[in-house]
């Protein structure tokens, strides 16, 4: 546990120091990601959240009552099959 609690806060330090040069921010895979929510973002700060639409609809049951602190945007994306990549990713020369 102690691992999960140092990358979230490494995580949650690296973003909090480059607010004040992004306008946006892109979590993809945020699972159960609550920064939104925890961290002071500037107001007009935009956070994408995307990942699969079935997680996406259960945290927003959980989340429904909470006020984000910027303004979140969950993206629903359906796996993707990136097979296509492998011949650029291992050349055989």
């Amino acid at each position: 546990m102690q691992f999960v609690a140092a990358h979230t806060r490494f995580f949650d330090d690296f973003i909090l120091f480059v607010l004040p040069e992004v306008k946006q921010v892109v979590f993809l895979g945020v699972r159960l990601n609550t920064r939104a929510f925890r961290l002071s973002f500037p107001p007009q700060t935009r956070l994408y959240e995307i990942h699969l639409p079935k997680l996406i609809q259960y945290r927003e049951i959980i989340l429904q009552n909470k006020q984000a602190n910027c303004h979140p945007q969950a993206i629903a994306l359906e796996e993707v099959n990136l097979e296509f990549l492998k011949p650029a990713l291992n050349p055989t020369h």
